[in-house]
Order: C-alpha cells, then structure tokens, then sequence
C-alpha cells in the first residue's frame, strides 16, 4: 500500500538530503512496517519570473509582472514580498492568482520607456510546508526602451590641467547626452580627495558643474569617477565614466613687486551719505626712508591674491603692531597701530606662505628695511627770566630769581623745540613738564601759575621758588619727559629720552 504524505513543519530544513529525512522519519515512528511506504516532497520550489533578466521589455502597456511557482503556494505571505517601482516611488497594481503563477497589472498601465525595478525580498511558503528565500531585484522597460545615457564631454579634459578654484578658473562639468535624475548621479560621482562640493544643474539637467568649496591643492592630480547613475527616466549610464585633471593650470609664482608709503585720502562729500568710503593712495615716497607719521605701507603682488592669507602676511620688528586692510586684488596695506620711531631701523617681512588665489605661495620671505620718516623732537633753546642760556645741558644752569616777597620768588622758563605742536599735544605738554625741589631737601614745592605757546616755544611762570646763596645753594630740577611714554608734538614726533635740567636759583 502506498501512502503519500504531505506535512507542514517550518523547522525542518528546505533542503534536507533524502536519506537524512529519511532516518528523521523513521526515528520520529512514521515508517512503520517493511510492507508499506511513504513519500515526501522534498524538492526545491521552482519559480519563473517574467521579465526574467535585467533589462527587459515587457511588450504592452498592461503586460503583467508573472511570479510561476512549480506548486501551490501561501498566497497572502507570497503576495507581501513583492514591489514594483519606478524611479523615486512604489507602483501600484492589481494582484491575481491564476493556479500557482501570481499576476502583477499596474494601474493606469507601464509609462513607455521608464525603468521599473520588480523586487521580491523575503521568505515564502508552499502549501506541503517547503519554504523558499528570495533575494531577486530586476530592473524592466515596458512598451519601449529608453536610451541608454551617456556622458558626452567633461571639462576639464581627462589629463588636461585646471586651476584649483573657481575664481582661479576650476570648472568640472560634464555634459550629458539625456536628462539625468539627479539624486542617482550625485550620489555615482566622485571626486578624490574633495568631501565638500556642491552641484549645479543646467540646460535641463543635461549638463552638471561640481563645484568644490574650497580651493584645492596646487600642482595635484584628482581623479573622478561617475558610476550607477541613472536618466530621469530610469536608464543606466552606457558605461562607467573616470577621468582626472592636474591643478597645474596657474604657473607664475606670486611675488612682492613694490612697497612704498601710503595715506588715507577722503573724497569729497556729495551729501549722499559716501563720504564715509576712505581710501589709500601712494605718497609717491619710497618706503626706506619716507615713511611718515600716521601713513601705512602699500603692498603690490604680481598676480591675485588670496584675502584671508593677506590679513595675516605682514610682521614688522622690532615690534611694531597693526592690521592688514585689501584694498584690490593684487595691493594691500598694512595699517600700524603707532608710529615708528625715527631714528630706529625697522625689518618688514611679506611671509613665505603667503599665496595667490590658486594657493601658490611666496615660497621665500620677502624682507625689506626701513626708517621711518619722522623727525625727533628736541629742545634747541631754554631762556631763564628772560636770559637765554644753553641747552645741551650736563651742567646746572643759574638764575637770579626776582622776589615776590622776602623769601619767594617768580622762575621764568621758556623752552624752544625743534618742531611745531599740535594744539591738542600742546596743552598736553605744558601738563607733563614738572619743576621740582631739588636740594635741599627742606625746599617748598612750586606751582605752575601760567604756560602759553608762541609758535613752538613754550614759556611757563612758576611761583614760589626760594633763592639760595653762598654757602646754601639752592637747586631746582625741571623734568621734560620723553621716550615712547614722554611728550610728543601731536604730529608723530617724540623725544628720544627725557630731558632733565637742574637750576641754580640764586638771590638778585
């Protein structure tokens, strides 16, 4: 007698080899005598798909998708692992079971020419309990294929030389010969070396520019493929695409071709509100020596240059602080936050690394010397109550003080500079110099009780000065500071040093 046997249990392996399911079954007692048999199904589930390979056609607009299994299947779990879609979204259509094959009809029918993808992605089952996996993913075409992309040109050429922005001429296009879809194409390209780029789509997405957004690197080479990229109705590309381009587009070295003087120049107000534009102009001086009070210093390059580098190009030493402004493409200036002094040499240094707008730099310092030019401020007279003595000091000078009173009197000083004031730096001045007692010690402080300017002469009336006389001489200090922190003529001029004068102040 023979008895077919069919069962149902998702533990047992699909593929199971005959003479272990049959010891499987013998020991689980379902053999049970010589004289009788039994058969189970162990074959693998078949199944015919249409279309069948990538890239079929399927011949009408309402031609179905087609699942053939070899057996009766699960129909709802087999119905579940199946999709169909179209480039960016799901197709959706009717399912139908004929016997064992399942029938997929789009509504609406297949757009002629668009790519679609059948994807079956899951586990199914046949009736008798035999399972089967599927992994399968297949590109069609319905009604009429669409032609296949290709990429006509690129620029720059494969091999051909670029520069390494897009101010310095960097432009990476590629010329399509269809519309392209743009998420698969952006996503197929790269650019060795370059994470950060942006797309630009033009002429109906027939031509793409890759913008980098930031400059790449002089005198390289990159290299850049197009792969899996896709028409925007779902073609592939004919075949892969790769090129490469050498930043070798831009060979003049930047260089410093001037250095000179400049001063800011304010143009005329028109009353429309632009006369706060201030631009430098060159003073016509050299730089070695004519370098004057508030001005700057004008940098000329050969070529264009790179801001952010400029704005940190310069040092000056001994230290000498101040900023950098670009006032074009190839000139800058850099701005002191003080004057120099003029009887110091000063070394300006345009660094190495400082480069263009491809990103070649200077390779070398460019050094340059100067003294600037401003005159020291000194003392070329001093007058004591109206007596003119000299002034290169080293000795005391004396003075016969007229008396207000029995024992006080009235100290006259007059001090002659080199350089006119400013009137600002003036009463500043006046303010900063000090007449103190100096020996001995017992002597009263004095006061300021007038000061005046005449041209570049300041005169002063201090009162209270006590005369001395043989053997108790009296000796007074006058202070007229100077250095970096001393007084200064509101023009850019200091004194070198301070100027100490000791007074003998002597009875009439």
């Amino acid at each position: 007698m023979e008895a077919m046997l069919s069962w149902r249990n998702r533990a047992l392996p699909a593929r199971l080899g005959l003479s272990a399911s049959l010891g499987l079954l013998m020991s689980l007692g379902l053999l049970t005598s010589l004289g009788s048999c039994a058969f189970a199904e162990l074959r693998p589930i078949g199944l015919e798909l249409t279309p069948g390979e990538a890239g079929e056609l399927l011949p009408d607009h309402g031609s179905p998708v087609i699942l053939r299994f070899n057996t009766r299947m699960e129909e709802i779990e087999t119905q579940q692992i199946l999709s169909v879609t179209s480039p960016g979204e799901p197709v959706e259509g009717d399912l139908q079971w004929k016997g064992n094959a399942l029938y997929f009809t789009p509504l609406g029918g297949w757009k002629a020419g668009s790519r679609y993808t059948l994807a079956l992605s899951g586990q199914v089952y046949a009736a008798d309990g035999r399972e089967l996996r599927l992994a399968e993913y297949i590109p069609f075409y319905a009604v009429a294929r669409p032609p296949l992309p290709r990429v006509l040109s690129c620029s720059p050429p494969d091999g051909a030389s670029a520069g390494v922005s897009l101010e310095a001429g960097l432009s990476l296009t590629l010329n399509f010969s269809e519309p392209m879809d743009r998420r698969s194409t952006e996503a197929g390209f790269t650019l060795e070396g370059v994470s950060d780029k942006e797309f630009c789509w033009e002429e109906d997405d027939r031509i793409l520019r890759i913008v980098p957004r930031k400059s790449l690197s002089p005198w390289s080479v990159y290299r850049w493929s197009l792969e899996d990229a896709l028409s925007r109705e779902g073609a592939p590309l004919v075949e892969s695409f790769s090129a490469l381009f050498v930043t070798g587009a831009d060979r003049v070295i930047p260089r410093v071709t001037e250095l000179f003087p400049m001063i800011r120049s304010v143009p005329p107000d028109t009353g429309e509100g632009n006369a706060a534009v201030i631009p430098w102009v060159g003073t016509g001086a050299g730089l070695e020596r004519g370098l004057g009070s508030g001005q700057g210093i004008g940098i000329r390059f050969n070529k264009p240059m790179d801001r952010d580098s400029l704005l940190r190009a310069v040092r000056i030493e001994p230290s000498l602080s101040g900023r950098a402004e670009v006032l074009t493409d190839t000139t800058m200036v850099f701005i002191p936050d003080r004057d120099g002094e003029g009887d110091t040499a000063y070394t300006l240094t345009v660094s190495a690394d400082t480069r263009d707008r491809s990103g070649l730099t200077l390779g070398e310092d460019h050094i340059a010397f100067f003294t600037p030019d401003i005159p020291l401020l000194g003392i070329t007279g001093i007058s004591l109550n109206g007596i003119l003595l000299p002034s290169g000091g080293g000795e005391a000078l004396s003075c016969r003080i007229p008396m207000e009173d029995s024992y006080k009197g009235i100290l006259e000083i007059a001090l002659s500079f080199s350089l006119p004031f400013s009137r600002e730096a003036a009463v500043e001045a006046a303010l900063a110099i000090s007449l103190d007692p100096w020996f001995p010690g017992l002597l009263t402080p004095v006061s300021l009780k007038a000061a005046a300017w005449s041209s570049s002469v300041l005169e002063m009336e201090w009162d209270g000065v006590v005369p001395g006389e043989i053997p108790e001489v009296h000796y007074y200090r006058l202070s007229v500071p100077g250095g970096k922190t001393g007084i200064t003529n509101g023009l850019g001029s200091t004194m070198k040093e301070s100027r100490i004068i000791y007074i003998e102040a002597a009875k009439p």
